[in-house]
C-alpha cells in the first residue's frame, strides 16, 4: 500500500473516530437535559375515589400523553376504595388533589378546607336498580323494603331522589356490600348502581331491572369532581391552573379516542377489566359527562346554589349556607401598562397608545361577551337537563308528574278525563346487542321524532328512561283512546322502519283514561298504566290494552287489541 493510500485511510479513520465521539457527547448532552428536566418536574399526587377503571380515564390519558409533564408536573395516580377518602387523604397532606362527589359541599360545610376545581361529570352516574319480578314498577313500591346505600354521603343523588319522593323515612336502608349478588338472591329489595356496571350485568344474567335515575326526580347532582385544599388554591393557583388544564385536555383525548384509552388501562392500570365491561363503562362515562352539551369540567355557582338547598332540606347543610372559596376562581392577571409600554414618550404616542388601547378593549370586551354567551349557554343546558332527557329532548320524569298532577287537578275541577299512555318498546335489546348502542339511540331519537309530529302541541311526550316512554294527554274523550293507541304504534313502527328495518320493534301499551279524578295520584295512575302495559308485554307484546278509572279499586277494562298468535298485526 503507497503511503499516500495510508494516509487517506487514517484521515478517513480520524473523522470517523470525530463523528462517532460527536454523536455519542450528543447523546450524553440529551440525555442529561432529559433527566434535568425530569428532576426539574414538580411531584404532584392525585387520589382517586375508587379502583382504577374508565371513570378517571382522562387522568391516565393526560399521564400517557404527556399533559402533564409539558405543565412541568410529575404525577402518581393512587388507586381509592371503599376505606380511602379522597377528602381525608388530602388535609392529611397525602395528596394534592382529589376526587369526589358533591358531597364535597358537606366537607365544606362541616370547617374542611376543600375547594371544588372542575366537575368532570355533569350528571351522577348512580343510579338505584330493582327487580321487576319482585312487584316493583315505580319508586313508591321500595316503601318499607330494604334499599342499599353507600355509607356516608357516597350516594347522594340517591339519597336526595328517596326524599324527593318522599321515601327516605320510609325504606328500610342497608350499607351496600358492593356486590350485586343481594339484589339477585333477594337479601335486599333495590342496589345502589353505576349507570354503567350492574344494569348491564343483570340484562346479561337474563334479569330485567328497574332502574330509577336521580335526574328523572330533578336530583341533578355533580359527580367526580376535582378538588384540591384552600391552602394550595390560594397560596399556588398556577399549580391547580396547570393541574386542572392538563387533566381536561386528558379527558377530551379519552372521551375522543376511547379504544385507545381502553388499551392503555387494561395495559397499565386495570388489568384485570374486560374490554366489553369497559366500553359499557366508557359509555356510561361519555352520558355523565355530556361534553356534546357542556364544556368539559364546568362548574356552575347556580347549580351548586340548587344543590346546597336540596342537601339543606336532608339536614346535611346549613341552609343559606355561604360558597365564597368554595369553587375555586383563579385571579385574572392584572395589564400592568407601565411594563407593557415603558418607553411611550407624552404627547408624540399619546394618540398612538390611546388607538391600541381601544383595539384592545374592542378584544377584550368581543372575547369577555363570548365567553358570557358559552356559559349563559352552559347554564341553560344545565336548566333544561333538570326536566329534560339528555339524548331525546323529550320531556324526563321530572316534568311529567308535574304535569300529570296539574292535568289531575283540572279534571277534578272541570271534569275533564286525562289519558296517561304507558310505552314500552319490544325486542328494543335485540338492536343494542346486534348493531350496538349508537344504533339504538338512533331509535329512540326517530321515534320521539315521529311520535311528536304524529300527537298534538299540547300532548306531552315523556321519555322515562331506557326504551319506556309516556304519553299525558290532558282531555279525550274515552272512546278515542284506541285511536292514540294506534298512533302511537304506527308511529314507532314507522321509526323502526327508518332506523332498524331488518330488525323490527314494536310496542306494548297500556292507557289508562282517568274518568273520575278523585284523590288519585300520579304514580297512582302511572302504576295502573304499567300493570296493562304489563299485561300486554307478558302476553303477545305488540298490543295495547285500555282501561277507565272511575275511582274505584280496580279499571274498568274498555279496549283490548291484542296481535293473533304468529302476526305481526293488531287486530280487534
Amino acid at each position: 500500500m503507497t503511503q499516500t493510500k495510508k494516509d487517506f485511510l487514517l484521515r478517513r479513520l480520524r473523522r470517523a473516530g470525530l463523528l462517532c465521539a460527536l454523536i455519542c457527547i450528543t447523546g450524553l448532552l440529551l440525555s442529561a437535559t432529559a433527566r434535568a428536566d425530569e428532576q426539574h418536574l414538580r411531584p404532584v399526587r392525585l387520589q382517586l375515589r375508587w379502583h382504577h377503571q374508565f371513570q378517571f380515564a382522562g387522568y391516565y390519558m393526560a399521564k400517557q400523553l404527556g399533559y402533564y409533564r409539558d405543565a412541568g408536573l410529575d404525577v402518581e395516580i393512587r388507586a381509592g376504595g371503599s376505606d380511602i377518602s379522597p377528602v381525608r387523604e388530602l388535609l392529611a397532606g397525602r395528596a394534592d388533589f382529589g376526587i369526589e362527589g358533591s358531597g364535597l359541599l358537606v366537607d365544606y360545610a362541616n370547617g374542611r378546607p376543600v375547594v371544588a376545581v372542575a366537575a368532570i361529570f355533569q350528571k351522577s352516574p348512580l343510579r338505584l336498580v330493582a327487580l321487576r319480578d319482585r312487584g316493583i314498577s315505580v319508586l313508591s313500591d321500595l316503601s318499607d323494603r330494604k334499599v342499599m346505600l353507600l355509607p356516608g354521603s357516597r350516594s347522594l343523588a340517591l339519597i336526595a331522589m328517596l326524599d324527593q319522593a318522599g321515601l327516605l323515612n320510609r325504606i328500610v336502608r342497608v350499607d351496600s356490600s358492593a356486590e350485586v349478588s343481594d339484589l339477585i338472591e333477594g337479601r335486599v329489595d333495590a342496589f345502589n348502581a353505576y349507570n354503567s356496571n350492574e344494569p348491564h350485568i343483570l340484562q346479561q344474567a337474563g334479569i330485567e331491572p328497574v332502574v330509577f335515575d336521580p335526574a328523572a326526580y330533578g336530583i341533578q347532582f355533580y359527580s367526580d369532581i376535582l378538588f384540591t385544599d384552600l391552602h394550595t388554591a390560594q397560596s399556588d393557583p398556577d399549580l391547580v391552573v396547570a393541574f386542572r388544564d392538563a387533566s381536561l385536555r386528558g379527558w377530551q383525548y379519552a372521551l375522543e379516542h376511547p379504544e385507545e384509552a381502553i388499551d392503555l388501562i387494561v395495559r397499565q392500570w386495570a388489568t384485570d377489566k374486560s374490554r366489553p365491561l369497559l366500553r359499557l363503562e366508557a359509555d356510561g362515562v361519555r352520558e355523565s359527562v355530556m361534553a356534546d352539551l357542556v364544556e368539559i369540567g364546568h362548574i356552575s355557582e347556580l347549580r351548586w346554589i340548587k344543590i346546597r338547598d336540596q342537601l339543606s332540606g336532608l339536614g346535611l347543610v346549613p341552609k343559606g349556607q355561604a360558597l365564597e372559596g368554595f369553587i375555586f376562581r383563579p385571579a385574572q392577571t392584572a395589564l400592568d401598562w407601565a411594563t407593557a409600554f415603558p418607553y411611550v414618550l407624552g404627547a408624540v404616542t399619546l394618540l398612538a397608545v390611546v388607538f391600541a388601547v381601544m383595539a384592545y378593549v374592542m378584544r377584550k370586551n368581543a372575547r369577555l361577551q363570548e365567553e358570557v354567551e358559552q356559559h349563559l349557554a352552559a347554564e341553560q343546558h344545565a336548566r333544561d337537563l333538570a326536566t329534560h332527557d339528555y339524548l331525546t329532548g323529550l320531556p324526563n320524569r321530572l316534568l311529567l308528574t308535574d304535569r300529570l298532577n296539574r292535568s289531575l287537578a283540572r279534571a277534578r275541577r272541570h271534569l275533564t278525563t286525562p289519558l296517561i299512555a304507558l310505552v314500552d318498546l319490544d325486542n328494543f335489546k335485540q338492536i343494542n346487542d346486534r348493531y350496538g348502542h349508537d344504533r339504538g339511540d338512533q331509535l329512540l331519537i326517530e321515534i320521539a321524532r315521529q311520535v311528536q309530529q304524529a300527537i298534538r302541541e299540547e300532548d306531552t311526550f315523556v321519555r322515562m328512561g331506557g326504551d319506556e316512554f309516556v304519553l299525558l294527554v290532558d282531555h279525550i274523550e274515552p272512546q278515542q283512546a284506541d285511536f292514540e293507541a294506534r298512533r302511537l304504534m304506527q308511529a314507532i313502527r314507522s321509526a323502526s322502519a327508518r332506523v332498524a328495518a331488518d330488525a323490527p320493534v314494536s310496542a306494548s301499551i297500556g292507557l289508562v283514561c282517568v274518568a273520575k279524578a278523585g284523590d288519585i295520584t300520579s304514580d297512582r295512575v302511572l302504576r295502573l298504566a304499567d300493570d296493562l302495559m304489563y299485561e300486554v308485554k307478558h302476553g303477545s307484546k305488540n298490543g295495547f290494552l285500555v282501561g277507565r278509572y272511575d275511582g274505584s279499586e280496580t279499571l274498568v277494562r274498555t279496549v283490548s287489541s291484542l296481535p293473533k298468535m304468529g302476526s305481526d298485526h293488531v287486530s280487534e
